[in-house]
């Protein structure tokens, strides 16, 4: 489920940030170009995925204590239809405690870009084999 706010749009195609907000139990949507919240969602699709970090909000919150957003899942937007989670999937996560990037929970190798991403109950899966194996920073 998507609920925009504010009379934005979100359409099928579109460049978008996502991270998970904790106030609210769901994932916030932001547009990539003016990097405001659009929508709030659950099941989520993307493609042509970055992982992003941004090192000096990871920094603050490691000597702070305090969570901020730094950390998202960028690409475009190809709707919010549940998708069933089978064996072809994996999960990825990050935090700023214990991790600097995206982790591969299978592998534990870190992940930075992937093909495809569905977004759920607060979590971020990858499609297995579609990764992009590439270890290269964005």
């Amino acid at each position: 489920m998507i609920t925009i706010i504010n009379g934005n749009k979100l359409e099928k195609g579109q460049q978008i940030q996502v991270y998970r907000n904790l106030r609210k139990d769901n994932f916030s949507i932001r547009d990539a170009k003016t990097r405001r919240v659009i929508a709030y969602g659950t099941d989520i699709i993307l493609s042509n995925i970055r992982m992003c970090v941004q090192k000096g909000g990871r920094k603050r919150v490691i000597r702070e204590k305090w969570k901020n957003i730094h950390a998202f899942v960028s690409g475009t937007y190809e709707g919010n239809n549940y998708v069933n989670i089978n064996q072809d999937w994996e999960v990825v996560y990050y935090n700023p405690y214990t991790t600097e990037t995206f982790i591969n929970t299978t592998t534990g190798e870190p992940i930075f870009r992937a093909n495809v991403a569905y977004l759920s109950n607060g979590k971020c899966f990858v499609k297995i084999g579609d990764n992009v194996k590439s270890m290269r920073k964005i």
